[in-house]
C-alpha cells in the first residue's frame, strides 16, 4: 500500500470509529476508500469492524462498506495463531538453554490486552531477553533453522541497538530485543531488570511473560514517541494504549506512575497521553488534538530523518571510543552491509561507498 493522501476529517472519523466503550458511538462521517485504506495501514481496520459487529457503532454504515476490514479481521486471526505458535517455539528453544523471554508489543497485546486476538494484527514477533544475551539467543535460533534477514552497519551498531538483526523462523519475522531502546535513545532506561517487572499471560495453553502494566505502558508510550521522532505515528498504537489505560483501576495514578519512569521525557510522553485520552471519552474531540494526531500520522522523509537521529543517538551513546567507532561506521559501514543494500545496483563496492557519502544515505 503506497502513501495515502488523507485529511484531518479522516482522522476525526477514525477516532469516532475506534473510541472505546460499550455504548454506541454515533458515526456521522463518510466511509470512503481513503478511510478504509487508512484504517488498514494504521492497523485499526479489524478493530473498527469488530466494534461494528458488536453494535458499538451506529450511523449510516452497511457491512458491505467494511468488506476490506472484515477480511483483515479474519486473516489477522489466522496469522496471529501462527505467530503465537512461533513465539512458543522460540521461547522453548531459548528456555532450554537458560535464556528467559519476555513478549513485547503485538504478541502481548493480542494475547492479553484485547478481548479478541483478531482485532490486533501484528507484523512480527518481538521478544526481550536479558541484556547481554541477544547474540547468544540469535545464535541458538539460527542453529535451530532461522534465517537472518539483514546485517547491521557494524557489529558495534548491533551491540548498542535495542535488538539484534531480525530473523525469519518458520515463516514469521522475529526480533530479539536485548533492551527496550538503543543505548543512545532518550527513552532508554539504565540498570532496570525487566525480568523482575513481569506478569504472566496464558493464551491457548501458551504461557507468555509480559512486562507489568506500568512498564508495558511506558514501552508503548515511549515507542510511539520515538517513532514520531523518526517517521510517524501508527494510529493503532493509540488504540493499544487506550485499551491498556482503561483496564487500570485508577487511570490517573497509573499514568502518573508511567510518566515518572523517565521525567526528562515527561512532556513528550504527556502529549501522547493526551492523544490516547481522546479515544477513552465520548465527548466531542478537542479541536487542537485533531491537528496533533494528523501531523504525527503523516509519513516523513524517513531516510533523511534517520540520518540525523542516528548521529544524535551516537552522540548520546556512552563512551567516547564507541561514539568514534559508530560515527565512522555510520559513514563507512561494514562491506556486508553495503553489499546487502546495494545488491540491486550494478556497481562496485567503491562506488557504493561514494554514493553513500555524496549521494544520500540508503
Amino acid at each position: 500500500m503506497g502513501v495515502i493522501d488523507f485529511k484531518k476529517e479522516h482522522v476525526r472519523d477514525l477516532i469516532s470509529l475506534c473510541r472505546l466503550g460499550q455504548e454506541q458511538t454515533g458515526f456521522a462521517g463518510n466511509v470512503d476508500d481513503t478511510l478504509i485504506k487508512l484504517g488498514l495501514f494504521h492497523g485499526v481496520g479489524a478493530w473498527c469492524y469488530y466494534r461494528y459487529k458488536n453494535n458499538h457503532i451506529s450511523g449510516d454504515i452497511e457491512e458491505r462498506d467494511l468488506a476490506e476490514w472484515k477480511k483483515h479481521f479474519i486473516t489477522a486471526s489466522l496469522a496471529n495463531q501462527q505467530k503465537l505458535k512461533v513465539y512458543h517455539q522460540v521461547q522453548e528453544i531459548l528456555r532450554k538453554e537458560g535464556i528467559p523471554v519476555i513478549g513485547l508489543k503485538g504478541i502481548v497485546l493480542a494475547s492479553g490486552i484485547y478481548e479478541d486476538e483478531g482485532v490486533r494484527p501484528m507484523g512480527d514477533v518481538d521478544i526481550l531477553v536479558p541484556e547481554g544475551m541477544g547474540f547468544k539467543a540469535l545464535e541458538l535460533l539460527l542453529k535451530a533453522g532461522a534465517r537472518q534477514n539483514y546485517v547491521f552497519r557494524s557489529v558495534l551498531h548491533e551491540k548498542v541497538h535495542s535488538h539484534v538483526r531480525a530473523i525469519n523462523y518458520n515463516g514469521v519475522l522475529v526480533e530479539i530485543h536485548q533492551r527496550l531502546f538503543s543505548l543512545g535513545n532518550p527513552y532508554h532506561t539504565k540498570g532496570v531488570d525487566f525480568f523482575k517487572n513481569t506478569l504472566r499471560i496464558e493464551k491457548q495453553g501458551v504461557v507468555i511473560n509480559s512486562l507489568n502494566h506500568v512498564w508495558l505502558g511506558y514501552h508503548l508510550l515511549a515507542h510511539a514517541a520515538s517513532n514520531i521522532r523518526t517517521g510517524g505515528l501508527r494510529f493503532g498504537w493509540l488504540v493499544d494504549m487506550a485499551i491498556l489505560f482503561r483496564q487500570q483501576p485508577d487511570i490517573d495514578s497509573y499514568i502518573n506512575s508511567v510518566l515518572q519512569i523517565n521525567p526528562s521525557r515527561k512532556k513528550n510522553l504527556s502529549n501522547i497521553v493526551g492523544m490516547v485520552k481522546v479515544l477513552m471519552s465520548s465527548d466531542i474531540v478537542p479541536d487542537p488534538v485533531i491537528p496533533d494526531i494528523f501531523e504525527a500520522m503523516k509519513l516523513r522523509n524517513v531516510q533523511k530523518i534517520h540520518k540525523v537521529v542516528n548521529f544524535d543517538e551516537i552522540w548520546h551513546t556512552p563512551q567516547l571510543s564507541r561514539k568514534i567507532h559508530l560515527a565512522f561506521r555510520e559513514l563507512f559501514p561494514d562491506t556486508r552491509y553495503m553489499k546487502q543494500w546495494g545488491r540491486n545496483k550494478e556497481c562496485s563496492i567503491l562506488k557504493l561507498y561514494l554514493k553513500r557519502l555524496f549521494g544520500g544515505i540508503f
